[in-house]
C-alpha cells in the first residue's frame, strides 16, 4: 500500500510540473493531488518535499522549470489578484484569509505576512481594483464608503454607479 502511495505522489508531482511548472507546486497541492495527508508526506516518500522537487526534470515539455522560488513580490501580487477575483464574485466584504490561502495555494500565515490585518488586505484589494479598473469591486467600495474607491477616476466611478443602480 505504501509503495502505491509513493508512486502516486511521484506521478502527481510530474503531472503538476508539466501542468503548472515545478516552481508553482506546493506540498499541500501535491499531497491533495496524490490523495495523501501532508503530514505523512515524508513517511510515504522517504524524503522531504524539497528533496522530491530536486528530482523533477528540468526539461518537462511546455514549462520552464527552475529551482528558484517564486519571488515574494510575485507571490503577493498573485494573492492580491485572487483577492480581487473573490471580491468581484463574492463581495468585497467577504474576502477572507482562509479563502485566499485556499485559492492561491498558500498558507494563511503568508497572507497575513503580506497584508497584516483584514483592513490592510481590503485596502490593498480596493487599490488594486481601482488601478485595474474593476468597476464591480469599486462599486462595492463606493457603497460602503471606502476612501480608495472614492479616489477612482470619474469614468470608473460612473461605471460603478451604473452597476449600483442596475
Amino acid at each position: 500500500m505504501s509503495e502505491e502511495k509513493r508512486k502516486a505522489v511521484y506521478e502527481a508531482a510530474f503531472k503538476l510540473a508539466a501542468e503548472i511548472g515545478a516552481v508553482n507546486i506546493t506540498k499541500v497541492v501535491l499531497c491533495a493531488a496524490a490523495g495523501i495527508s501532508p503530514g505523512s508526506f515524508q513517511h510515504i516518500t522517504g524524503q522531504t518535499f524539497l528533496e522530491l522537487c530536486d528530482t523533477l526534470p528540468a526539461d518537462v515539455p511546455g514549462t520552464a522549470i527552475t529551482k528558484k522560488r517564486v519571488s515574494p513580490k510575485h507571490r503577493k501580487h498573485s494573492i492580491l489578484e485572487y483577492a480581487v477575483k473573490v471580491a468581484a464574485t463574492e463581495g468585497y466584504q467577504n474576502v477572507t484569509r482562509e479563502r485566499l490561502a485556499r485559492d492561491a495555494g498558500v498558507s494563511m500565515g503568508l497572507v497575513s505576512k503580506y497584508f497584516g490585518t483584514m483592513r490592510n488586505l481590503r485596502r490593498a484589494v480596493m487599490r488594486r481594483a481601482v488601478t485595474s479598473e474593476n468597476a464591480v469591486v469599486v462599486a462595492q467600495g463606493l457603497v460602503v464608503g471606502d476612501p480608495h474607491a472614492r479616489k477612482a477616476s470619474k469614468e470608473l466611478k460612473a461605471q460603478a454607479a451604473k452597476i449600483i443602480t442596475g
